[in-house]
């Protein structure tokens, strides 16, 4: 007998209820980084909500290598844990947790060191120059405590306790909201101070983690542990579409960046900027729902329970496809009212942004299905898989379009660049879901 919450059978209910709570942590997530980008623009002004787009390739790669590790360890640590490990599964653990730290200093000092060179590189304007180094630099000091965030938001679920994950986003939303609110609106901070508002808020889950987990249980806890290079090696290949879908994100982001900068100039960077804070919302259910559901099948997956394999993949199709129908409706019918919280109607930067969501949204029809296939090969400790997908997905796709679109569509194929990529990738994950469904026993 074991006492592992993920041991348990579950059903439809008892599934939803399981995942439940990471939806809601990721949806928190990015709804908090989206009022970053509301009090950014209203308090400062639109040239600095560009900017923090201008930074985002950074943030990407720091997020890659973050999720690397916390979806790559998930994933072995609960299959450990499957094949009844538990020793192994704690030691991993604290290797890991201990990693992220160091890793995180290495990136803060580096950071910190070359700050203008790198914003430099990201080919910020001269109007967005100060605005993109004020932020970049407020949050590299915080790198150790987003590293530390991530990887306990996925062992939370992986412990069990997906419900802790979610109390920890929420706190640290609401203290970020209310420190956005007062450093940039009292204490006259601007944008330096939502970035030290946004670091202050991944601190808080870092230390709630670092209090859970070092407590004496029977679950996952800091304990001794010794340098197991070989797991960390699995771990970030596993781990691996995640870090490819980051990386690409961050090149992607930066082409979009020059090719609005070229047709629409600053007002294009802030308008690209709006639109993505949508795409983070919408796609972090998906995200978010893989995050509850992948310590499940890797744990099933370990104990070579394949009915449970059938039924959660089964419902997980059920729940991918009518949350993409849903979120496609949603997004069309409140987006004239959210941008006003961005930008006034009579701007440009509502005229752009409004113009190019019409066509950008298409790409919520299709991008859950290829978001839960790289999850459940990840899962399935099948890096190989889940990296093709991520890395065609979020790369290969968006590079191609962005340069092929432009061309026969003129601007709109910018904000059409999404949509095309989503629709192939959503056919590419399900050539991938057919091939492996024998092999895995899963469908």
């Amino acid at each position: 007998m074991t006492s592992n919450p993920l041991a348990r059978e579950f059903d439809t209910k008892s599934l939803l209820k399981f995942a439940f709570p990471n939806i809601i942590m990721m949806t928190f997530l990015s709804l908090y980084t989206i009022v970053d980008g509301m009090f950014v623009s209203s308090l400062v002004n639109t040239t600095a909500l560009g900017a923090t787009n201008i930074v985002y390739p950074i943030m990407a790669l720091e997020l890659g290598v973050g999720i690397m590790l916390s979806t790559g360890s998930c994933a072995l640590i609960s299959k450990k844990m499957g094949e009844r490990k538990q020793e192994e599964a704690k030691s991993l653990f604290s290797f890991i947790a201990y990693f992220s730290i160091l890793l995180g200093a290495l990136f803060t000092i580096f950071g910190t060191i070359f700050l203008e060179d790198i914003v430099r590189f990201l080919h910020a304007s001269k109007l967005q120059f100060p605005y993109a180094t004020d932020y970049l630099g407020a949050l590299f000091y915080f790198t150790p405590a987003f590293f530390l965030q991530l990887y306990f938001q996925y062992l939370f679920t992986a412990d069990g306790r997906p419900d802790l994950g979610l109390i920890s986003t929420i706190a640290s939303g609401i203290a970020n909201i209310i420190l956005d609110y007062v450093f940039i609106k009292y204490c006259q901070m601007g944008i330096k101070g939502a970035g030290i508002a946004t670091g202050i808020g991944y601190s808080a889950t870092a230390i709630m983690g670092l209090i859970y987990f070092s407590k004496p249980k029977e679950g996952l806890r800091f304990t001794r542990c010794h340098l197991d290079w070989a797991s960390l090696g699995q771990i970030c290949f596993n781990g691996s579409s995640e870090m490819v879908g980051n990386l690409a994100n961050a090149v992607t982001t930066y082409l979009f960046n020059l090719a609005m900068l070229q047709y629409y100039g600053d007002d294009g960077v802030a308008a690209i900027t709006i639109v993505f804070y949508f795409q983070f919302v919408f796609v972090s259910i998906f995200f978010g729902y893989s995050a509850g559901v992948c310590p499940i099948i890797s744990y099933k997956y370990g104990e070579n329970n394949h009915s449970q394999l059938k039924k959660i993949i089964k419902f997980s199709l059920r729940f991918t496809l009518i949350a993409s129908l849903l979120m496609y409706a949603l997004s069309n019918i409140t987006i004239q009212q959210t941008l006003r919280f961005f930008t006034d109607p009579s701007s440009d930067v509502f005229a752009i942004t409004l113009h190019g969501f019409k066509r950008f949204s298409l790409n919520f029809l299709c991008i859950g299905f290829p978001v839960l296939g790289s999850a459940l090969f990840t899962s399935l400790n099948n890096g190989r898989i889940s990296a093709i997908i991520a890395f065609l997905r979020t790369f290969v796709f968006i590079v191609c379009n962005i340069f092929i679109l432009p061309l026969i569509f003129g601007a709109d194929g910018l904000w059409l660049t999404i949509p095309f990529a989503e629709l192939s990738s959503f056919i590419l994950a399900g050539y991938f879901f057919i091939r492996y469904q024998e092999y895995y026993h899963y469908a």
